[in-house]
């Protein structure tokens, strides 16, 4: 019976135990598995991934490198670092915005001093403005700056008699102006103004047309013309006058590109490159030169820097490019060590889904684990970057250029402003009457240009003899049938206004002939130089200097002041004198 009991007790004291030993077996294998999970991963430097001619967007290639990241963590065991090339680069600020308000604030000074006649300071202030905007292209946004100064230099030259260099500037007006100047304008300008650039017309009209085309390295990137908005890059501009014309190309959040396009009667290209160089200039231009699809030496050099300066303990640096052609994502990647020896990695294809990575990655994942443990690479040579891949072309947009020369929409100077003649200083230009006449605009004078230009003059000087011979001979004939005794009617109009002329002017001599003696008086004073002479000449006249009154001045000053002292030196002295003569007795 007790032996029973001691073996149930024993019994019951293994079979914790037993239980016991069965969870830590389980501890031990979790122990083993978290151990594992926090083995150290081998670093690895990415160098982002560039967009080939623009073919992916931003968003596609992010999300492309956040699942290639993925897939080398959980196969190769990596841990990917990727360098970030906008460290120590600073947003771009576009002075757009500041340069127009003070463009605008200059024109507006020059226009003030034109209706002043100030024409000097108002070519100087508008002159200014064309300047800074020939050197920043890029910044004109605004067609009414660029025509409007030019039109206030041309109209100052012109008052100061330049006329050839007034034509020159007005070429270039009637060539990149769709508009005389913006209807908000305060430019008053002369009728010779208007004859001298209807002449500049009909003279580009003569020419040739040219055509320029505009691309970007940007997707929607937008092209202005001489200040005027003409739509996305690529752009085909037609009808183009030859001149020198200012491009601009702008996108937001990058440099805006500028250049003064000199356009003849052939066609002219323009490659605008907007991509902007971030973290330096040797690494923006390896960036550009692998979104062309190309990859040399020197992109190998920069990652092999990179990777010593950026990558901590990573030995191995990846660079390459990535392009999408139609649903599929093709990416080419090179792997580059500290010392620049690189290996091309294989070529992946990727849907759009990402879904078949894993498989596409598997040789990739393994050559790069090897090159990790020994990287054996060659020295790379330049080749293209993405086999295959054709660079799509993009249609341009023709787009037909309006100016005041080849059409669009002109206006005449009556319409768009006031065209007057020079203005009184001081006084408000009078408000234009009704003429019964209609003004002809620029059109209807540039015909008439070339009607006068295509006339023999030889045949209008006969023509104009012959009808002043016919009018000398009508004048003769009326004089001849006249009766003798009926006096001429011009003399008799001109005697009866003599007369008229003289009672109108009896009242006024009457009046010179009364004056008042404070009247001749006054007459007088102005005949001495003091009164209504110019200023010069009252200036004159009071700095003479009468030498014998100042003489007689001194003269009599010095004799007073003698005077003066005798007299006080006398006084002076009697007392003492009489003090010394005198004696005094005291009685006892």
């Amino acid at each position: 019976m007790i032996r029973k009991c001691l073996l149930l007790t024993l019994c019951a004291s293994l079979a914790p135990g037993v239980a016991f030993a069965e969870e830590d077996d389980f501890l031990a294998d979790a122990v083993v598995e978290s151990e594992e999970e926090k083995k150290p991963t081998q670093p690895l430097f990415l160098i982002p991934l560039q967009p080939v001619w623009k073919t992916i967007e931003p968003g596609r290639i992010d999300e492309a490198i956040k699942n290639i990241a993925a897939e080398l963590s959980e196969s190769g065991g990596f841990e990917v670092e990727q360098y970030n090339p906008r460290l120590g680069s600073t947003a771009y600020e576009d002075p757009e915005p500041r340069l127009k308000q003070r463009w605008q604030k200059e024109i507006r000074m020059a226009e003030n001093n034109t209706r002043k006649r100030r024409f000097s300071q108002a070519i100087k202030s508008a002159g200014r403005v064309v300047r800074q905007v020939m050197q920043n292209p890029q910044h004109l946004r605004d067609p009414s700056i660029y025509c409007r100064s030019m039109i206030l230099v041309a109209e100052g030259e012109l008052r100061r008699g330049r006329r050839n260099k007034t034509m020159s500037i007005l070429d270039i007006v009637a060539s990149s102006c769709a508009e005389i100047f913006d209807a908000k304008g305060a430019a008053e300008l002369s009728d010779a103004f208007s004859d001298l650039l209807a002449d500049a017309i009909a003279e580009v009209r003569r020419r040739s047309a040219g055509t320029l085309v505009v691309q970007a390295d940007e997707p929607g990137a937008v092209v202005f013309l001489n200040g005027a908005k003409l739509g996305n890059a690529p752009l085909i501009v037609r009808n183009l006058p030859p001149s020198k014309h200012l491009l601009a190309v702008v996108k937001a959040g990058h440099k805006p590109f500028g250049k003064v396009v000199k356009v003849g009667s052939e066609e002219v290209r323009v490659q605008a490159r907007l991509t902007k160089p971030l973290g330096g200039g040797a690494i923006g231009r390896v960036f550009t030169e692998m979104r062309d699809n190309r990859i040399s030496p020197e992109a190998i050099k920069l990652a092999a820097s990179l990777l010593s300066k950026h990558g901590g303990k990573a030995t191995v640096a990846l660079l390459g490019g990535i392009a999408k052609v139609e649903a599929v994502i093709k990416v080419s990647v090179v792997a580059v060590d500290r010392k620049g020896q690189a290996v091309r990695l294989k070529s992946m294809s990727i849907d759009e889904d990402f879904l078949g990575l894993a498989p596409e990655m598997l040789g990739f994942t393994e050559k790069l684990v090897n090159l990790s443990k020994s990287f054996v690479g060659t020295k790379f040579k330049g080749q293209t970057l993405v086999e295959g891949l054709k660079q799509p072309e993009q249609q341009a947009q023709p787009i037909k250029w309006a100016s005041l020369a080849l059409g669009g929409k002109r206006k005449s100077l009556a319409q768009q402003g006031n065209s007057r003649g020079p203005l009184k200083r001081g006084r408000k230009a009078p408000m234009r009457r009704e003429a019964t006449r209609p003004r002809m605009n620029l059109d209807e004078k540039g015909e008439q240009a070339n009607r006068r230009d295509e006339e023999d003059p030889e045949a209008r000087r006969a023509e104009r003899v012959d009808r002043r011979a016919a009018d000398r001979e009508a004048r003769e004939r009326r004089r001849a049938e006249r009766p003798k005794d009926r006096p001429d009617p011009r003399r008799s109009r001109a005697k009866r206004a003599s007369r008229e002329r003289a009672q109108a002017d009896e009242p006024r001599k009457r009046r010179q002939r009364s004056r008042s003696r404070s009247t001749r008086a006054r007459a007088q004073i102005d005949e001495w130089g003091v009164g209504n002479k110019p200023r010069r000449l009252r200036k004159r006249s009071r700095s003479r200097v009468n030498w014998p009154l100042i003489a007689g001045a001194s003269v009599v000053g010095a004799g007073v002041i003698g005077g003066g002292f005798a007299l006080w030196y006398s006084l002076a002295a009697t007392p003492s004198a009489v003090n010394a003569s005198v004696s005094w007795s005291i009685p006892e």
